[in-house]
């Protein structure tokens, strides 16, 4: 039976899906005890992946307990979180090496036990039905928020955040060797969805952030100019020594959820939005347009702090995420049916 793509997320608070409220030194502790004030981005996404799938498909993966915002499990069927507060780039990028190795790992001795179990003297079989357990099909990666400063060297902080993504674009467990001399060869490589750092209110991080996030869309634009195609390698083969760039994207969070200044921020909720925006900019310090002026009222509540979204926020960054994806595998697979967009093709 057909599964479904599998996700990893990567990255420091704002994947870990820290609302404001919550003790920072809480977020030390593993998954399973973390706080109910965790909101991840992932969760919408994950909603909205299982709603897409075949019926069939999609009775086999359990629907996400609403009460245990973190508690995914290591194995969990579409989406794997691996993020913790604080992290910088070059953190995260540790962390995804060691997670990614550590996968590997456990996809080769899992492979190994259940041929032996079977008695399979070929176990590329048996590795078939186990591999989509240990590798991905996307990771998504945020970072860098951490790094900014404002007197932030964008140029090496964007060098650190392509040394990740090579890493994320390189990433695959070992298939088992068909015979003893054989060495383990490549599954699968996944698609790496790299976003811009999500906007905010601190004013001394709006210029490095913009330059960080400008800087990102022109780096990305450049080494993935060509248009994605169905006939692009997936698979690693001596030939295609280093990971393919085709298979890198950009999510614009920056866009996807501006900061909307919350109610308590506005001078006169009943003035006019450039009286508002013009009294707000003065309370923080900034020129007025450097901030978007809140039209849509329910957005206020998107925000729970000056960096981190509200539930509401992440939900509907899920949702961007969610339609940004849907776009890219609608390209990269044309002639797919819609139901069958989010599952594995192989």
């Amino acid at each position: 039976m057909p599964t479904p793509l599998r996700i990893l997320c990567v990255g420091d608070s704002l994947t870990l899906g820290y609302v404001d409220g919550a003790a920072a030194d809480e977020f030390a502790a593993e998954a399973d005890d973390a706080p109910a004030s965790l909101h991840p981005f992932a969760l919408r996404l994950r909603t909205r992946i299982r709603a897409a799938l075949p019926a069939t498909i999609a009775a086999l993966v359990p629907p996400h307990p609403e009460d245990s915002p973190l508690s995914l499990p290591e194995d969990d069927a579409l989406i794997v979180i691996d993020a913790r507060i604080g992290l910088c780039i070059a953190d995260i990028h540790a962390r995804l090496a060691a997670h990614l190795a550590a996968r590997a790992r456990d996809a080769a001795a899992a492979t190994t036990t259940a041929a032996t179990a079977v008695g399979d003297d070929d176990p590329t079989a048996a590795a078939a039905a186990l591999l989509p357990r240990y590798d991905y099909d996307w990771i998504l990666l945020m970072a860098g928020t951490n790094d900014l400063d404002a007197t932030a060297n964008v140029p090496a902080q964007l060098a650190r955040l392509r040394s990740l993504w090579t890493t994320a674009l390189a990433a695959c467990p070992p298939m088992p060797p068909h015979s003893s001399t054989d060495t383990p060869q490549p599954h699968r490589r996944p698609y790496v969805l790299v976003m811009t750092l999500l906007d905010g209110n601190v004013p001394e991080l709006t210029r490095p952030r913009r330059a960080f996030n400008a800087g990102l869309r022109d780096l990305v634009g450049l080494i993935s100019a060509t248009p994605p195609s169905p006939a692009s390698p997936t698979t690693a083969s001596p030939s295609l020594p280093l990971p393919s760039y085709s298979r890198l994207f950009l999510f614009d969070a920056e866009r996807a959820l501006p900061y909307y200044l919350a109610e308590s921020d506005s001078e006169d909720s009943d003035s006019d939005d450039a009286a508002a925006a013009a009294a707000v900019a003065a309370k923080h310090k900034m020129h007025p347009h450097d901030h978007h002026v809140h039209e849509d009222p329910s957005a206020r509540c998107c925000w729970s702090d000056d960096e981190h979204p509200s539930a509401e926020g992440y939900d509907r960054l899920g949702d961007a995420v969610f339609r940004r994806m849907d776009a890219l595998l609608a390209a990269l697979r044309p002639g797919v049916p819609v139901e069958e967009r989010w599952l594995r093709d192989d």
